[in-house]
């Protein structure tokens, strides 16, 4: 099971829409307070694919969230923005890898993404 987390319904429906196309089973959170319910909720999730900005906060926030609640779980940022101002978030293990947009998903998010489910 993957989760998706982005402010943007629209991408977050995007990205799950293709995952459905390639026989994945996603849910979908607006809200960092969102993710972390479903999270809370659903064991069985392996994948968390995390914007960076969200209105309250940032993804930064949930991932380190994770780290101490679902370490086990693989965390995929996301990002608009240059990938060198968060390269240290993947040193550090916050992320597990981080995307920058636009995302190839074919043979980027989704390569990466069936590794773990």
């Amino acid at each position: 099971m993957i989760l998706i987390a982005d402010d943007e319904h629209y991408v977050t429906e995007m990205i799950r829409r293709k995952f459905k196309e390639k026989n994945l089973e996603c849910m979908t959170a607006n809200t960092i307070d969102d993710a972390k319910k479903i999270l809370d909720e659903n064991t069985e999730i392996k994948v968390v694919i995390i914007d960076f900005h969200f209105p309250e906060s940032d993804g930064t926030e949930l991932a380190k969230w994770m780290q101490e609640h679902y370490s086990d779980a693989i965390r995929i940022a996301v990002t608009a923005h240059s990938y060198e101002k968060y390269r240290s978030l993947e040193k550090d293990d916050v992320f597990h890898h981080i995307f920058q947009k636009p995302i190839d998903f074919e043979t980027e998010l989704f390569e990466y993404v069936k590794q773990y489910v």
